[in-house]
């Protein structure tokens, strides 16, 4: 009986599956969110922001417990995607499973069989695990530049508004219709929670968690010490403004120090991939033994494992803390 008729037949299978749950979890989760609406009871004034935005109730085929799918859901608001835990983690699955079936039909094609075909979907199913996952913190990243440039601006905006006159409710109300999108959307997310009477304190506390920045978070924390202890808040923005602008200045000066060091780990790293395929070009025996042969398969893999981990770890030391 041949292996691939039903290794494939079983994916495709339940990726078929996963496809139709996740149109019918989409049809019936207004009806459920209003059902979990009706039976929630509202203990604080801090569910009403979450409430009121339609937190829908996650899926029972795809459990994830308390923490994780807390982490999940901030991961994906900080990453602008309307998607809940549960179906960002159904769509891991499923690129996990097709990328698990264009392992086999490549270890197909390399004339591997047997158990050797189940070790030959592996690395598909990594990566189609790791790209979900990828794509999902670089958008994220993407959106905490965006709003970093865009806060400063914010910031003073606000500061001059309070020099006018202006409460902090209307002075939100103010950098939320100027400020353009990612920035301006948390702005309206906050003004909204100021509406709905939260504590100032809390709905700024709640907009900080919510961006993940580490700039937002300075100016967040200028704004509760303020209005704990008294004190000019527009004065104390543009401070924070000045302070927030200094940082980005230095890591600039960073990036510009550092950009030598990371060009040549870069070079260092295509260097043993250069003689690899010049050693291939002048002799295609060495070629042949490294992909026809078990030995050359596994020098192969280990060999590309020790180059990303190197090109990471390169990385990972060229960053510094501002």
């Amino acid at each position: 009986m041949e292996l691939i008729p039903i290794i494939s037949g079983l994916l495709t299978g339940l990726a078929v599956a996963l496809a139709a749950y996740y149109v019918l979890n989409r049809r019936t989760a207004r009806r459920r969110a209003t059902a979990e609406r009706i039976r929630r009871d509202f203990g604080s004034t801090a569910d009403l922001p979450s409430i009121l935005r339609f937190d829908r109730p996650g899926p029972v085929l795809m459990p994830l417990s308390k923490v994780a799918r807390e982490r999940l859901a901030a991961q994906l608001e900080q990453a602008g995607w309307r998607l809940r835990p549960e179906e960002f983690a159904a769509l891991r699955l499923g690129a996990t499973l097709v990328g698990g079936l264009l392992g086999i039909l490549v270890a197909e094609r390399l004339g591997l069989w047997g158990i050797q075909l189940l070790v030959g979907a592996l690395p598909g199913g990594l990566m189609g695990w790791v790209l979900p996952g990828w794509y999902l913190a670089r958008s994220r990243q993407r959106r905490l530049q965006k709003i970093e440039q865009q806060l400063p601006d914010a910031l003073m905006a606000m500061a001059k508004s309070m020099r006018a006159g202006l409460g902090i409710l209307q002075a939100v109300n103010y950098v939320a219709q100027e400020t353009p999108p990612p920035l301006g959307t948390e702005f309206q997310n906050l003004l909204r929670d100021l509406q709905l009477g939260i504590e100032a304190e809390e709905a700024f506390a709640t907009m900080a968690r919510r961006v993940g920045s580490e700039d937002l978070n300075i100016a967040v924390t200028a704004i509760i010490i303020q209005r704990t202890i008294g004190g000019g808040l527009a004065e104390i923005l543009t401070n924070v403004t000045n302070t927030i602008r200094e940082r980005a200045r230095l890591q600039g000066e960073i990036r510009a120090l550092t950009a030598r060091h990371r060009l040549q780990a870069n070079l260092s790293a295509l260097i043993p991939v250069a003689v690899a395929l010049a050693f291939i070009a002048l002799n295609p025996r060495l070629g042949d033994l490294l992909i026809n042969t078990t030995e050359g398969r596994i020098s192969m893999a280990v060999g590309i494992f020790f180059e990303l981990l190197g090109i990471w770890l390169t990385r990972r030391l060229a960053t510094i803390e501002v």
